[in-house]
């Protein structure tokens, strides 16, 4: 192998497609900073399709060991038997027709039969109209509800998404134009490369590279028009306006200084924070996610709100606020190289201090051995993002219920095969790494972003510990060595991305080195002061309090009551408080026994949701 690089990853991940991912949250998606999306030249976007299509013609012979000539791999019939044992008759077979004698009256020409001559010029003009309209039903399959969700949003939508809305749409229009050029196009180069293939099965194979080659932009596009598309149709709206709501005081509170008063004014420098408290959101099969719109076209930030959460959705908002902080942290410039510069040096620091002690030297990487310090200085660098995103979102916004909803959501997201009150390995203790050739001839190792449940976990406890919660601390700690099963692990096992079982280097890191490591990246997450803040730290910005997690405890008190009302009398209260309360209000009728978990959450949801409604009504107010 060659020579492995570990230089710290500062913030440039590629963007792609979210997936599925580790059944925690999906990857969070960001563009990369351009006006509009980086659509292909028609000419390109061709040429790359054919190209997508005869690799898979290559690897379709290679698997079935041989294939008839210029037949496309495809499921479309061509020229197969039919039940009857009959030949399907297909656009491609026309010339096979037997050729039978002509008559015409009079014994005339051919060319000189007048009526004939008119009904094949009306015929020619027919199917001109036709065939420019042939594929009209494809495009409005592909593009027809997004714009009218679109057309719809610029009626009926707020001022403040017009800017947004408008983007989205000329994004839609460039994406139908560039599908609907370059269509025609890919068809004709298959049929060149595809002689005597029928012509349907030329164009179903041509529609699925093009669609291929577009995933991802016409992924993205959609997200933004289903969330519209949701609103119009107001099957979800309640839930799609609180959460939103949510997301939009967060952000706002964030920004100005200060979680408990509005009244604050923020450190960070006019015009680096891009969009704003611009959300929208769409309720989705894919797992809890967002996609910060602060450096793509569109210009709004998208949450995804999974169908498996909708009857809880206000207990789970403390994972909500860790996608919150995506957006922010993805906004503010400057702010991802700062904090993996800041914890790579931190890690680094306290080792060479003596403070940060490991109980081996160094890791074995393949043939190779790296320093431990180093190591683990990569490791928590790629997976800072979602590490801030706990301690900033998660800790500081939402206090030990941002502890407590993350142990106890973790198995419920992930185990499907028996209820998780069956199971006994709880906290995943594994993952998965990528290498990557760089041009200087080493090999870039890069650990997959999520950290690993059991350390995560631990990680968080820190965090609590380091702002002043050591009870919630230490109570969360015993969870986290409860959830990973009856024997603590020794080690955590790192196996490379794709790689068949059996191939590829295993990495194993002892888990009490991953551990101890987790107070120092806590603090430096939080006390570091950062010029993308104006000089501010994190917890500069935004802390959580004894005081605020006594208000979070009189709102949970209420929703454990069966009641929704929210005190005027107690000072502020903010959203964030209220995914808090609804959390420990759940857990609180969990102990008590009185009533099934299941009915308890859907009960604490309910009302937490009414009290959202009423925050809001209230910040609309106060506007």
């Amino acid at each position: 192998m060659s020579k492995l690089n570990l230089t710290l990853n500062l913030g440039k991940r590629k963007t792609a497609v979210p997936t599925m991912g580790d059944g925690h949250t999906t990857q969070t998606v960001r563009g990369e900073g351009k006006e509009d999306f980086p659509f292909p030249e028609i000419d390109v976007l061709v040429a790359r399709s054919v190209k997508r299509a005869a690799g898979k013609k290559r690897r379709s012979k290679k698997a079935k060991g041989s294939a008839a000539a210029g037949q496309i791999n495809t499921d479309v019939t061509g020229g197969k038997k039919s039940d009857s044992g009959a030949s399907t008759l297909l656009l491609g077979d026309l010339d096979k027709l037997t050729k039978v004698h002509q008559v015409v009256p009079g014994g005339v020409s051919r060319d000189q039969y007048t009526d004939g001559q008119v009904m094949l010029q009306g015929a020619d003009g027919l199917q001109e109209l036709m065939i420019q309209r042939q594929f009209d039903a494809l495009y409005e399959s592909r593009f027809g509800e997004m714009h009218a969700a679109v057309n719809w949003a610029k009626v009926n939508m707020a001022d403040k998404y017009q800017k947004a809305i408008l983007s989205l749409e000329a994004q839609l229009i460039k994406l139908e134009d560039s599908y609907r050029k370059a269509l025609p196009q890919v068809i004709d180069e298959l049929k060149k490369q595809n002689p005597g293939a029928p012509i349907n099965a030329v164009v179903q194979k041509a529609i699925e590279v093009l669609d291929e080659e577009l995933a991802q932009i016409i992924y993205i596009l959609r997200v933004y028009t289903d969330c519209f598309q949701q609103l119009r149709d107001g099957k979800h709206t309640r839930l799609l306006k609180a959460v939103t709501f949510f997301f939009e005081q967060s952000h706002k509170l964030y920004w100005g200084g200060d979680l408990h008063t509005q009244g604050g004014t923020s450190p960070v420098k006019a015009g680096t924070e891009r969009i704003g408290d611009i959300f929208v959101g769409r309720i989705t099969e894919m797992g809890l996610a967002t996609i910060p719109g602060s450096r793509g076209p569109v210009g709004a930030h998208a949450v995804q709100i999974p169908y498996e959460m909708l009857d809880f959705i206000p207990i789970n908002l403390p994972l909500f606020g860790h996608e919150a902080r995506h957006n922010v942290y993805h906004d503010v410039v400057g702010l991802e190289q700062e904090l993996v510069a800041a914890v790579g040096k931190a890690v680094l620091a306290e080792f060479k201090a003596g403070n940060l002690k490991f109980s081996t030297t160094s890791i074995k990487l393949g043939k190779q051995e790296v320093p431990t310090e180093q190591l683990m200085a990569k490791l928590y660098t790629d997976w800072i993002s979602e590490i801030d995103a706990d301690l900033v979102g998660g800790v500081l916004f939402d206090g030990p219920a941002f502890g407590e909803n993350m142990v106890m959501s973790f198995p419920a997201m992930m185990i499907r095969d028996g209820r998780v009150s069956e199971k006994v390995n709880l906290l995943r203790t594994n993952s998965v790494y990528e290498l990557s050739k760089l041009k200087n001839g080493s090999v870039a190792l890069t650990f997959e972003e999520h950290p690993i449940d059991y350390v995560r976990v631990h990680i968080v406890a820190a965090a609590l510990a380091e702002i002043g919660f050591p009870d919630a601390a230490k109570k969360l700690r015993e969870l986290a060595d409860f959830a990973v099963g009856e024997n603590l692990p020794t080690t955590l096992t790192f196996r490379q991305a794709g790689a068949k079982p059996g191939t590829g280097m295993v990495i194993e890191i002892p888990v009490a080195d991953a551990i101890a490591v987790a107070p120092v990246v806590a603090k430096a997450i939080i006390r570091t002061p950062l010029k993308a803040h104006g000089g501010k730290s994190c917890g500069d910005l935004v802390m959580w309090t004894q005081k605020r997690q006594d208000k979070v405890i009189i709102l949970a008190d209420i929703l454990a009551d069966d009641r929704s009302d929210v005190p005027t009398d107690k000072g502020d209260f903010h959203a964030p408080y209220v995914g808090a309360a609804a959390t420990l209000a759940y857990l609180k009728l969990v102990r008590e026994k009185k009533m099934e978990p299941a009915a308890a959450a859907v009960m604490v949801s309910k009302n937490a949701l009414i009290m959202l409604e009423t925050l809001a009504e209230q910040a609309a107010k106060a506007a």
